[in-house]
């Protein structure tokens, strides 16, 4: 198999302004407990929960919001204390991945179906699906129609969308607060507010990104509402996703209109979009839904950059 090496810069450049990046440090025991499943995973956090008097089932938005906010905050500092916590959060952005997956064929991934998985099997899909990404990228040099040059009608237009909307949704689009998480169909509509039109990539991988209205209502695809999804069709797309490990290299490179896009270091699974809706003093600004947040100072957001990666999206 094909794997990524960390510690090595990977670089997949893909004409003027559109390239693939990882250049992270070696995280050191990040590969440890690799081979707990996530049906054991499932059983630690579930007994966990209910020890503190917390009746959280799988599937309702009560797991998904606490899932999030241990993710991005790390709210229940007594769960941090358990043995297993590293293998919890990558439990966490494997449950927020497969509960934002559209239903295909009048079928609905579950966490339940992914219980005999182990979390190394979880990376070795992830780091298959990053590479054929980056080498259909590079073979492809797709490119969906781009606004040029990237200015300020195209920045303000995106920041302006996530500023409006950041704490109070738009009715014209679907909701998704309960059901995995909001955030990357709230980012996809602020692209489109800032120009980008609805694509799909070519073989080998097909991946689309678009909500149309349909007969049964708007419809949304896997990478419109998905922030894996999502991350993968830009990348294919031939856009500018670079990744970093350090809070002050985000805040150096990200630019005004940009998306953030979380990813679990231990399966390099990604679970959450932001968009970068100011720059101020050196540091950015970000709204977002999952959690409903307008123009909030980056750094104060407590994201641990020891268990996430955090990809710079240009996507326009």
């Amino acid at each position: 198999m094909k794997k990524f090496i960390l510690g090595l810069v990977i670089c997949c450049s893909i004409g003027f302004g559109a390239s693939v990046v990882y250049a992270d440090e070696a995280v050191s025991e990040v590969n440890s407990g690799m081979d707990m499943t996530l049906g054991e995973i499932e059983n630690v956090l579930m007994a966990y929960l209910k020890e503190q008097g917390l009746d959280y089932s799988l599937h309702s938005k009560e797991l998904s919001d606490y899932l999030y906010d241990q993710l991005t905050s790390s709210s229940d500092q007594e769960l941090t204390k358990l043995d297993e916590y590293d293998n919890i959060l990558a439990y966490a952005a494997e449950y927020i991945y497969l509960e934002t997956l559209p239903e295909e064929d009048g079928k609905i991934s579950t966490i339940e179906e992914s219980s005999d998985m182990t979390l190394a099997d979880v990376k070795e899909i992830v780091d298959e699906e990053n590479l054929e990404s980056a080498q259909t990228a590079s073979e492809q040099k797709n490119s969906v129609p781009r606004i040029s040059p990237r200015g300020l009608w195209s920045n303000n237009h995106v920041s302006n969308y996530a500023r409006t909307f950041g704490t109070r949704p738009n009715p014209a689009y679907n909701n998704y607060d309960g059901r995995g998480g909001d955030c990357t169909n709230f980012a996809s509509q602020a692209l489109r507010a800032g120009g980008a039109k609805d694509g799909i990539t070519g073989y080998p991988v097909y991946i689309d990104w678009s909500s149309k209205r349909t007969s049964q209502g708007l419809k949304d695809s896997a990478a419109w509402i998905n922030a894996d999804a999502f991350r993968q069709y830009w990348q294919v797309k031939g856009r500018s996703v670079r990744r970093y490990s350090n809070r002050n290299d985000v805040n150096k490179n990200a630019q005004l209109g940009d998306i953030l896009n979380y990813a679990n270091k231990k399966t390099g699974r990604s679970w959450h979009n932001a968009v970068v809706t100011d720059k101020l003093n050196g540091n950015i600004y970000i709204s977002q839904h999952s959690t409903n947040r307008t123009n909030w100072n980056w750094n104060s957001i407590s994201l641990s950059l020891n268990d996430n990666y955090v990809y710079i999206i240009r996507a326009i």
